[in-house]
């Protein structure tokens, strides 16, 4: 098997020449943070925790806390029923604390039906 697989890379390289780039694949980092209500400080259970985009999330423990494997340009979306989406972009960030607003009456969305 050894074998066969240096095979392969000696007449990979070959074909493929100098002008080749190579793909790299950021590897995942540890996000941990808390979840509290901005107002009252209080940590927030139950928050969705999601990649942008994808199905992959995690949800904040009874303490608000949560802890993520994310690469650094993932956005994570944190939301709650009754509470304000937020958006963040990992970056450099392996601490993301979030406080979320409460949602305010006139930025929920409200379907009035006439008779």
């Amino acid at each position: 098997m050894f074998k066969i697989l240096l095979i392969c890379t000696i007449v990979g390289s070959f074909i493929l020449g100098s002008n080749a780039t190579p793909i790299t694949v950021e590897p995942g980092k540890t996000i941990t943070g808390i979840v509290t209500d901005s107002v009252t400080g209080e940590p927030i259970p139950d928050v969705i925790i999601m990649v942008k985009g994808t199905d992959i999330g995690t949800v904040t423990n009874a303490k608000g806390r949560y802890i993520f494997i994310a690469t650094a340009n993932s956005t994570l979306t944190y939301s709650k029923e009754g509470m304000k989406t937020q958006e963040i972009l990992v970056g450099e960030k392996t601490t993301i604390d979030v406080k979320l607003k409460k949602e305010s009456k006139d930025t929920k969305s409200t379907k009035q039906t006439s008779h």
